[in-house]
């Protein structure tokens, strides 16, 4: 019975959780081009589909031999010898038309020289796996190199020659979604029929284009009912995503003067208090929430949590039981009860319910800090040092891991400025 308050209240579900950004003021939902192309050398759905591959590219008295030509072509990709890695890639695909692999690589080595529809004549089969092959690479390639109108008709050529061509149907898809017509995109996946029904590669894509139709109407929305109560809690929504919650406040209190009444206004307010460590205030929304509907799990466990910080161990305890009876998922509830649980020194109970949080988040250097200082004032020391050095392997990996992040954005920040390629 976890947040029940939802249900009574008019929302776009999949724009909830949208990353958004911030441009002059003005909100704006980030678009999935902007969100899934980041490292468009690297993360592509046919990234995915080369994981089913090797079962479907050759027949087991080839597959060695494909193996070995792809590991020399990834060689000469490697040194940037384009020109000798597009005619091995050609003659591969000759011999496996349906490959995805060879289909992928030879498209991304097409539009990095810039010639998407340079085949040799004997390339040139209009019929079959290998005119549909042909006219995959050549869309891809231009789908790569942002030239949609040509990758639509090369990728709507494919599908003529092939209807279920799931790497064609893919990215004909993606390029009427870049070309604004998400509905199109849903239309070319729902055509590939039964088989594709639960293909992983599938279902992900039909889910990114319904993100932006819902994207769409919740920007028709927007623009003719701007000051709407809907309107305005969605951008609350959005900004509380982006942890903006000074924005989100004033989008929730605008939202609460046009409608003072709408269900789930309390909990939206008393949701960014807490966030903003403003506990009064939250405590007083949130009690609020609270009266509508005593059942609400996030209810309890953000007032259980309030109490606790403000030095009321025992209502937060309460609260916080109730808050897990509800809904036993909700992991940081533990944590807020195991702090409850110190603050009366009870260090057993405290451990139990803390060690629950480590357990579910075993990367969260904060758990084992907390639990090496319940361990200390436990007098168990050896399992305080533990923790401790737990925590201290965290930490530094983080940083690692952050400063690799960093590297990589800049990589790919050179990579876009010196190519035009998707």
């Amino acid at each position: 019975m976890s947040n029940d308050r939802h249900r009574t209240r008019i929302r776009l579900p999949s724009l909830r959780q949208r990353p958004v950004s911030i441009n002059g003021g003005k909100i704006r939902a980030v678009s999935t081009r902007e969100r899934y192309r980041s490292r468009r050398g690297r993360i592509d759905v046919g990234l995915i589909m080369m994981l089913s591959c090797a079962g479907v590219c050759a027949s087991s008295g080839s597959a060695q031999d494909l193996r070995s030509g792809l590991a020399a072509i990834q060689a000469l990709d490697d040194a940037g010898r384009l020109d000798q890695a597009v005619p091995q890639y050609r003659e591969l695909l000759r011999q496996h038309p349906d490959s995805t692999l060879i289909r992928l690589g030879l498209a991304n080595d097409l539009a990095q020289t810039g010639t998407c529809e340079d085949f040799p004549e004997s390339d040139s089969s209009s019929a079959g796996s290998a005119g549909a092959a042909r006219e995959v690479v050549i869309g891809i390639c231009h789908f790569r190199r942002n030239e949609i109108a040509a990758a639509l008709t090369h990728l709507t050529g494919a599908l003529r020659l092939d209807s279920h061509d799931k790497l064609a149907a893919v990215f004909l898809a993606r390029a009427y979604a870049e070309s604004g017509k998400p509905g199109e995109s849903v239309r070319v996946l729902a055509s590939l029929g039964q088989a594709a029904r639960d293909d992983r590669d599938v279902l992900y894509w039909t889910g990114v284009f319904y993100d932006q139709l819902a994207e769409a109407a919740y920007d028709a929305m927007a623009k003719s009912y701007p000051d709407s109560y809907p309107v305005l809690e969605t951008q609350g929504d959005q900004l509380v995503q982006q942890q903006k919650y000074d924005e989100a406040l004033k989008a929730y209190q605008k939202a609460q003067s046009v409608a003072p009444n709408a269900p789930g206004l309390h909990f939206d307010l008393g949701n960014a208090y807490w966030h903003m460590a403003r506990f009064d205030e939250a405590a007083a929304e949130l009690s609020a929430a609270l009266k509508a509907n005593p059942t609400d799990s996030q209810v309890n466990y953000e007032l259980g949590d309030i109490a606790v910080k403000q030095g009321d161990a025992d209502r937060g305890l309460t609260l916080l039981k109730k808050a897990l009876a509800l809904d036993p998922s909700l992991v940081e509830a533990h944590r807020s009860l195991g702090r409850a649980y110190l603050a009366k020194r009870d260090f057993p109970a405290s451990l139990r319910e803390l060690l629950i949080v480590a357990e579910a988040e075993p990367s969260d250097h904060t758990i084992h800090a907390l639990l090496a200082s319940v361990y200390q004032r436990a007098g168990r020391r050896q399992e305080a040092e533990e923790e401790t050095r737990k925590y201290n392997e965290l930490v530094k990996q983080q940083m690692s891991d952050l400063h690799e992040k960093e590297s990589e954005q800049n990589r790919d920040a050179q990579s876009g400025e010196s190519t035009p390629q998707k």
